[in-house]
């Protein structure tokens, strides 16, 4: 999902998370405030994006999706502590824990948990290869059903609104009805380049990026794109034909 510069974003900031969380001070209190707030609960440990496999990072969406309050309440602690260099860590990224990322974890979660039961089953020591092929089309046709079915987007965006209510992340995307949100807020000024480059060749534009404040912005720019990248490297890896799932099972690993 390289190809979406929003899910590339998501995951270079969901490492940074893992990074910021891993100081010996900062996973103390990381490990302590989930004591507090799911005291029935066993700790979760925030993941390490290690590889690119779809497993590793559906385990690394689950974890913060399953802690997010208690995350945004540990960034919020350390960003008014008396360690600068922590405090600074935690405001940037407290500050990017908006509700776009909520929707992508939300997205992410949604659409890795298709996959997860093939991933799990592929890793088994003992593979059924006939019920490899049948969960192979199941996982597709869902993924192409997400793809199409509008009531499967409406649903993911009211669960995250719902998130950002119970964790107090402001949710300031508008909904496609909203207008009044979307055409208050000043639009971003463009970037100008400087003069003294002003006759030279532009290679690549700046300060422009695909709206993602609006639902249907959202929709367009992020959620379609990133099925679309998800369903091509789908059919990559296993085709449509026996032969092709069974080259894949030759080179993954047990």
């Amino acid at each position: 999902m390289k190809s979406v510069p929003q899910a590339a974003e998501f995951f270079v900031l969901l490492e940074q998370l893992y990074v910021f969380v891993s100081g010996s001070f900062v996973h103390a209190r990381w490990i302590e405030m989930q004591r507090q707030l799911y005291p029935t609960e066993q700790p979760r440990e925030l993941q390490h994006l290690r590889d690119t496999r779809w497993s590793c990072r559906y385990v690394a969406c689950k974890a913060v999706h399953d802690r997010l309050l208690a995350l945004l309440q540990l960034l919020t602690e350390i960003e008014s502590g008396a360690n600068a260099k922590r405090a600074v860590e935690a405001r940037a990224l407290l500050s990017s824990v908006d509700c776009r990322f909520v929707l992508m974890l939300g997205l992410m979660c949604d659409v890795l948990s298709k996959t997860q039961s093939l991933s799990v089953m592929l890793q088994s020591a003992t593979v059924d290869f006939g019920a490899v092929i049948d969960l192979i089309d199941v996982v597709r046709t869902d993924l192409v059903e997400s793809r199409s079915q509008d009531a499967r987007f409406d649903k993911l965006w009211s669960d995250m609104q719902n998130v950002c209510d119970g964790t107090g992340v402001n949710f300031d995307c508008s909904d496609d009805g909203d207008r009044t949100t979307t055409t208050s807020r000043p639009l971003p000024r463009k970037r100008k380049l400087p003069a003294h480059l002003s006759d030279g060749h532009v290679l690549e534009t700046v300060g422009s990026r695909p709206d993602t404040t609006t639902k249907d912005g959202f929709r367009q720019n992020v959620y379609l794109p990133v099925l679309d990248s998800l369903l091509s490297e789908f059919d990559r890896r296993f085709g449509s034909s026996h032969c092709d799932v069974e080259r894949y099972f030759s080179t993954y690993p047990n």
